[in-house]
């Protein structure tokens, strides 16, 4: 048993080397591109009936990493025809990056609105884009050249569905009440299902329309939901009953991102988790918003 633990622990260490090597890698080489790449990464006309337009936000010192998930997005297989980095209003009176102004050149947008936590990725660009496909990023990754295609791909064969990498299903207990989030499982590829709840962390794509008017109503979800924008826009989108796909990569989802700042990466997750915040914000959404009845709805509809 001694021999089999050392083993598993040396091993793990070889692992835990592995990503390190792996990481830095795939940091120098967006680093490299960033610097002397010219080339540009939107696609202006594209013949497409909706704008495909790419989402994201960052803060404090992240405006001096944040060129590298950039970076990727301007190097994807399928060209999105706007990305647009949402700042608040306090980095107007600072100086953006030299590095970000060369990507400006490339197809960047800086918009810079009121900040709004986590939903300043998303929210102000379905103010901006009502009728583009969405597609939402976080600031701390690297995505690989085909992580765009995949979610369209998706969207080409189904419109009217979210399509994402990462995501829970809601778990209900015998009397219809949602479990824990902790009970919660994780969606399998392919699977489509309004119970599937996509974590914006690796991406996700929305279609036009497809959540309640409510969606974009600050005053309410900074009040009930200020931490979990994953549960507000699952809940927007449950009140129009949208179902949401996993896609299928073809290979570990893992491979298709690449971490630049895990150390806090994981901070709104400390924040749901460990303090038992999703809980108390799933509670209060869910309660606000009927969801309950939703999914009985749901239920007795797939039965018929």
């Amino acid at each position: 048993m001694k021999i089999y633990n050392d083993l598993r622990k040396f091993y793990q260490k070889v692992k835990n080397i592995e990503n390190i090597i792996n990481t830095k890698l795939v940091v120098n080489k967006y680093d490299y591109l960033a610097m002397i790449t010219n080339e540009k990464g939107i696609e202006k006309e594209g013949g497409r009936k909706e704008e495909i337009v790419i989402s994201l936000t960052t803060y404090g010192h992240r405006i001096h990493e944040v060129y590298l998930t950039v970076e990727s997005l301007l190097h994807q297989t399928i060209k999105p025809n706007r990305i647009i980095l949402w700042l608040d209003y306090s980095f107007k009176d600072l100086n953006i990056p030299i590095i970000l102004k060369r990507q400006i050149d490339r197809g960047l947008e800086i918009q810079y609105c009121e900040d709004i936590r986590s939903y300043t990725k998303l929210v102000p660009t379905l103010k901006l884009c009502p009728n583009a496909v969405i597609v939402s990023v976080d600031d701390d990754m690297i995505y690989t050249p085909d992580f765009l295609e995949h979610l369209v791909n998706g969207y080409k064969k189904n419109p009217s569905k979210i399509y994402f990498y990462r995501g829970h299903k809601i778990v209900l207990d015998s009397k219809g009440n949602v479990m824990p989030y902790s009970d919660w499982v994780k969606t399998g590829a392919e699977d489509s299902s309004v119970f599937n709840v996509p974590t914006g962390v690796c991406g996700v794509l929305y279609p036009p329309k497809c959540f309640h008017k409510d969606v974009i109503n600050q005053e309410v979800f900074l009040d009930i939901c200020p931490y979990a924008d994953d549960i507000w826009f699952k809940a927007m989108s449950l009140l129009n009953k949208i179902e949401c796909v996993k896609v299928e990569v073809g290979k570990d989802v893992n491979d298709k991102f690449t971490y630049v700042n895990t150390a806090e990466s994981y901070s709104l997750s400390n924040i749901n988790n460990l303090q038992g915040m999703n809980d108390v914000q799933i509670q209060d959404v869910f309660k606000r918003y009927k969801i309950k009845t939703i999914l009985e709805e749901v239920i007795i509809h797939n039965k018929e």
